[in-house]
């Protein structure tokens, strides 16, 4: 347990020392921190997922208030491959790589608009985890990770010569450091009930060849993702909904050493997901999430929806 206190002192001393806010999207396009965690698996297993992750950022907010303006509109849509392995009942690495496609729409009032896309492979997560305590037990399970994010993606995407904002490149050139705890509980009177907690938090580093000529960081990023689930037998499968609340803040991006305007806030979301799980087969998750409560930091785009669906699967390497 000293392990989980200092790994979240750890987290605090930095979301503290360094000023909280959030933007309204995520670092390099890519929405990795919300995809790191696969369940604890049996010593030699090797757990892959494919999804698609789209995120409508089609909401004007100056602080928490609400602008009727449909001029500008973004999204992100992300393929991501997850791949885990289990080396020992304490030991297993993670990683994720996206696909990255920004989306980028805005209407001029003589009826003209201008439609920018940009596509490519994102920044390289890899987090090695440790298994706290839980290893002989399928009710209860603590596991923390430390890692980083390699800029994988590019970050200097042109477009008729022009370049594009940090937030529309597919990477954010910068290496960045990946903190992980997830804590995950069975109710005691059905243990197909799970209740679930997770905290990511990345320590972001500094691209410092933006623009060739110049240095940006994107906010540090803290999300808290509580849940709960349960399972019900479907024919030949298993039915398993999910419902949760995810808490998120990022700071202020920074460039040569200055505070940008119009980054930073915090977001509440409820998230409502369904898996359904077939024995050899591959498990097919949907989810979504909807904003209970934003509050952005100057005027910013804010997710108006998100959707992720995919699909997971165990393979066991054991001779």
């Amino acid at each position: 347990m000293r392990v989980s206190v200092i790994l979240l002192l750890l987290c605090l001393f930095f979301i503290t020392s360094r000023k909280s806010y959030s933007q309204a999207c995520c670092s390099g396009g890519a929405p990795i921190s919300f995809n790191l965690v696969f369940s604890t698996a049996p010593i030699h297993t090797f757990q892959f997922a494919l999804s698609y992750d789209y995120n409508n950022l089609g909401t004007l907010l100056e602080s928490s208030d609400k602008f009727n303006d449909n001029n500008r509109t973004r999204a992100t849509h992300a393929i991501l491959l997850n791949t885990g392995y289990t080396f020992s009942k304490q030991f297993a690495i993670d990683a994720v790589i996206p696909y990255v496609v920004q989306v980028r729409k805005v209407y001029f009032q003589n009826s003209t608009s201008d439609y920018t896309t940009v596509a490519g492979i994102g920044d390289l997560v890899v987090l090695p985890k440790i298994l706290v305590f839980g290893a002989n037990s399928i009710n209860r399970h603590l596991q923390l990770g430390a890692g980083v994010k390699a800029p994988t993606g590019k970050s200097n995407v042109k477009i008729n010569q022009i370049a594009l904002n940090a937030d529309m490149q597919p990477g954010s050139g910068s290496w960045d450091l990946i903190f992980m705890a997830n804590y995950y509980q069975t109710l005691r009177s059905r243990k197909s009930v799970g209740f679930n907690s997770t905290i990511n938090f990345r320590l972001a580093g500094t691209n410092k060849n933006y623009l060739e000529v110049q240095e940006y960081q994107f906010g540090d990023d803290f999300y808290w993702l509580n849940s709960i689930s349960d399972q019900f037998p479907l024919n030949n499968a298993l039915l398993s909904p999910t419902f949760g609340l995810r808490y998120r803040f990022i700071g202020i991006s920074k460039i040569n050493g200055v505070e940008l305007d119009n980054t930073g806030g915090q977001w509440l979301t409820a998230l409502i997901g369904v898996s359904l799980i077939w024995n050899n087969l591959p498990t097919l998750n949907v989810s979504g999430e909807l904003p209970i409560y934003s509050n952005v930091n100057g005027i910013q785009l804010s997710t108006s929806y998100r959707f992720n669906i995919g699909i997971q699967q165990q393979l066991s390497l054991k001779k």
